[in-house]
């Protein structure tokens, strides 16, 4: 069916994680495969064809990929460890914690 009901809390959170790869990218193949190991959801932007993509990671302070965004927060390499804290925080933090938790409070 369409449901997929293993108990994914991140699934059923709607979390965005999103990686923005270029061809031939390790870390962006390591991150691929320890996200599905983990069944979490994710995206794929290729930023050798997508200019939109390439304007996303620019908004964030990103001007050259590869990177992983995990609901706000930019990797720019795999760290399984940041990774799952990340994706801890947003399960498990109030929205006080997560605000705290960032070190990107820029303008």
């Amino acid at each position: 069916g369409t449901a997929d009901n293993r108990g994914n809390i991140l699934d059923a959170m709607g979390l965005a994680v999103t990686i923005y790869r270029q061809p031939g990218c390790t870390f962006c193949d390591q991150a691929r495969a320890w996200l599905q190991a983990h069944q979490v959801p994710f995206a794929e932007r290729d930023l050798t064809q997508d200019p939109l993509a390439r304007s996303e990671l620019a908004r964030m302070g990103v001007f050259d990929g590869p990177a992983i965004v995990v609901a706000g927060q930019v990797f720019l390499s795999f760290d399984p460890d940041a990774l799952r804290a990340a994706l801890s925080q947003d399960v498990r933090g109030t929205p006080a914690e997560r605000r705290a938790a960032r070190t990107d409070q820029g303008p």
